[in-house]
């Protein structure tokens, strides 16, 4: 019986080649568009604002803040006075919608006696401004504690970070670059984009060390952060793993550090699923704080 015929693999060469070069061509594509364009993968904004800190029974005055060297961009904010406070939560939300979806998360400060600032980063809600990105999201935090020391008379000192997710990341940045500030709370937040880009898997085909370009690199900042921090992380949460704030506790180097799991607790939901074992756990650091250094009155509220 006659041998069946091998293809012929000099008539096969140039399609295979193309094959090749149209793959090779789509995965350089597919790394230029993410290094490109990392931001809109790395933020996602909403403008629409669906809740409202009277829709939470918190009085609130509505804040406009002039950026420091643009031509008309704007950060707007919710300022929550308490009756009585002498120290400030100020509240940096993470990567998705906008402030308004932090509201139960502001409450729980409310509740225990402290005013409360809310700002949107640029691109977010009502805030006036090019579509964000990590230089520019550092900004704005800054920004907005030069409005707490400038405009409502708190010091640096009297002034708490709450930061969630990557306004973790925001609130280990602004910390590091005042380092007098009463303390942080850090929940729900990551070491950096590089352990996330490992933790999504979707990146491990690509040259991740080369396309990343927003970094948010707090593991590599906290060892050098002063002031006493909490660290906060649901055991549930799905989309960025407990092991993250356990990394970044485990190389805090403050005199004064905590870590709290919550069980159950999910990535967006912790302090209604935490309730008031949550607002007792979190009121519980702050009273230290208290304790630690006296109150001032800020000059204007």
């Amino acid at each position: 019986m006659d041998a069946t015929p091998y293809p012929d693999l000099l008539t096969m060469l140039p399609s295979v080649t193309t094959g090749l070069c149209l793959g090779a061509g789509i995965y350089v594509l597919l790394c230029l568009i993410l290094w490109r364009w990392q931001n809109r993968l790395t933020f996602f904004p909403s403008r629409r604002i669906r809740y409202f800190p009277d829709q939470y029974q918190m009085p609130y005055e509505t804040v406009w803040i002039d950026v420091p060297g643009t031509e008309g961009d704007l950060l707007h904010g919710w300022w929550i006075p308490a009756p009585g406070a002498t120290q400030v939560v100020y509240l940096l939300h993470g990567n998705g919608f906008n402030m308004g979806a932090n509201l139960a998360q502001a409450q729980v400060f409310y509740r225990l006696g402290y005013d409360v600032f809310l700002i949107d980063y640029r691109g977010y809600g009502q805030s006036v401004g090019p579509f964000p990105s990590e230089a520019q999201v550092y900004q704005d935090a800054q920004v907005g504690l030069d409005y707490l020391t400038q405009g409502r008379g708190y010091s640096v000192a009297q002034v708490i970070v709450f930061g969630h997710s990557m306004g973790g990341a925001i609130a280990i940045e602004l910390a590091s670059h005042n380092p007098d500030l009463a303390a942080l709370i850090i929940q729900g937040s990551f070491t950096n984009l590089r352990d996330m880009a490992d933790h999504d898997g979707f990146y491990k085909l690509l040259p991740i060390d080369l396309i990343l370009c927003q970094c948010f690199d707090s593991v590599d900042k906290v060892p050098a952060l002063p002031m006493p921090i909490l660290f906060i992380h649901g055991e549930a949460d799905r989309r960025v793993p407990a092991w993250m704030s356990d990394r970044l506790y485990q190389v805090a180097q403050t005199a004064h550090k905590e870590i709290y799991f919550l069980p159950k607790g999910d990535h967006n939901h912790v302090p209604e699923i935490g309730g008031e074992p949550y607002q007792i756990r979190v009121g519980e650091f702050l009273a230290h704080l208290t304790c630690a250094s006296p109150s001032v009155t800020p000059k204007t509220r």
